[in-house]
């Protein structure tokens, strides 16, 4: 499309381990799932199922200073129970910190992508319904202001509740 050189995201994972490929193979070797974390402590670290869940639960939680207190035992665990260097441990524990700014676990993501699904094909084939539906469920006005202005792009005009035509809702 254009010129421009993309590089590397700064905390790609370029370990050439079977157990991190195993790990990170249906994800492209991208860490995306909070499970994956839990079985690179738990396969690559040595960490117990418990101590693995402390982990997860520090980066849901956004504990960050918890999270940086697990690097030296992560570190030492990767080396001995997982064979990989002292570099390569504090570059995969520096991917999972990188991570734990956008962490969700596995389950939730079926229901994330059905509801935009959802929500997609309900905003192109039925935007009325969509938009009337959506302003009805808003309670901040800074947000239907937002909605209004996506409206005109559609096409729709906006009536606002009215008492003199027994509507409690918003209609497109």
């Amino acid at each position: 499309l254009n010129d421009r050189v993309y590089e590397k995201p700064v905390h790609s994972i370029n370990i050439d381990h079977p157990v991190l490929k195993e790990i990170l193979a249906s994800t492209y070797g991208c860490i995306i799932y909070q499970e994956q974390v839990m079985r690179i402590c738990t396969d690559l670290a040595g960490f117990t199922m418990s101590h693995a869940d402390n982990v997860r639960k520090y980066m849901s939680k956004k504990k960050q200073a918890n999270l940086l207190a697990e690097r030296p035992d992560f570190v030492a665990g990767c080396m001995e129970h997982g064979g990989i260097s002292e570099e390569q441990a504090n570059h995969l524990f520096a991917c999972m910190e990188d991570f734990s700014r956008y962490a969700f676990n596995k389950a939730h993501a079926l229901a994330y992508a059905f509801v935009s699904v959802v929500t997609a094909y309900l905003k192109l084939y039925y935007p009325g319904v969509f938009f009337a539906e959506s302003l009805n469920a808003i309670e901040k006005l800074d947000e239907i202001l937002d909605f209004t202005k996506e409206l005109a792009s559609f096409g729709l005009t906006l009536h606002a509740p009215s008492l003199r035509c027994s509507s409690q809702k918003f209609i497109c």
